[in-house]
């Protein structure tokens, strides 16, 4: 089960929603604090999502800095709120300096006892195929590290 915490625009007022989505259900439910609407749909479930049991040996959070290209660059790194938090800035600071980056693509998204929080951007509806891609191409990179020193 992944359960992703965010921040969304309100189908009503188009003001902030606290959204959550639970991977298991595909239940994504938001609430407005500005025009109290509540709202709950059901998102499409892959097999591959289903599956996916976020535990402690791939647990990590991620950011993804889109470029105007259309490519995008994702960073994986494991979660401790201190190194989140200098991550994060890091993260403000290349959205701001580099010429390149679309920040209405990018997103950052600090995971805690199971849970993603994201602090910046939207993740996209296939987030947790993102993630899991790109835990695979991690470990991959971590396995080929040790076995080479």
């Amino acid at each position: 089960m992944v359960l992703i915490l965010s921040v969304s625009e309100c189908p009503r007022c188009h003001g902030e929603v606290f959204e959550q989505f639970r991977s298991e259900t595909g239940n994504r439910k938001g609430s407005c604090e500005n025009c109290d609407y509540e709202y709950s749909k059901k998102q499409k479930v892959t097999a591959m999502m289903k599956e996916f049991e976020l535990t402690e040996e791939n647990s990590y959070s991620m950011a993804c800095l889109a470029k105007k290209d259309g490519s995008s660059q994702v960073y994986l790194f494991e979660s401790d709120r201190e190194l989140d938090s200098r991550k994060f800035e890091k993260f403000q600071i290349d959205l701001r300096v580099l010429e390149d980056i679309d920040p209405q693509n990018s997103y950052f998204a600090m995971q805690h006892d199971y849970v993603f929080y994201v602090f910046y951007g939207q993740v996209p509806e296939n987030f947790i195929e993102i993630y899991i891609e790109n835990l695979k191409l991690y470990k991959l990179l971590l396995e080929a590290e040790l076995t080479k020193g």
